[in-house]
């Protein structure tokens, strides 16, 4: 990480932090998963790259989805649907349906 830093490589941070967050997901360390995907989120804004950025937080989402962090979940959602709206369509897409099958009673 410190190594892509150095050299300026913003893309290559993006896909370090991803590995680290996913280990400590792995770990059962939920609280520094987010925090590891926060500070991905930020650099994917840096890069202005709407659909990894979107990516990551659906990542996020799936997360707090998955801790029953419904309103959470669909905040993130949401905000990724807006970032690609008129970028990806197919993404937009894929992330309403996702939203839609979360806000469906259980």
């Amino acid at each position: 990480l410190e190594l892509a830093r150095r050299l300026g490589d913003r893309r290559e941070e993006v896909f370090i932090l991803e590995d680290i967050a996913d280990t400590y997901r792995d770990l059962g360390e939920p609280d520094l998963f987010l925090g590891f995907r926060e500070n991905q989120l930020e650099v994917a804004r840096d890069l202005d790259d709407a659909p990894l950025e979107a990516q990551i937080l659906m990542d996020i989402a799936r997360d707090y989805h998955g801790r029953g962090e419904i309103e959470a979940a669909l905040a993130r959602a949401e905000q990724a649907s807006t970032r690609v709206h008129l970028v990806d369509s197919a993404m937009h897409r894929r992330i309403c349906e996702q939203i839609g099958s979360w806000k469906e009673p259980t």
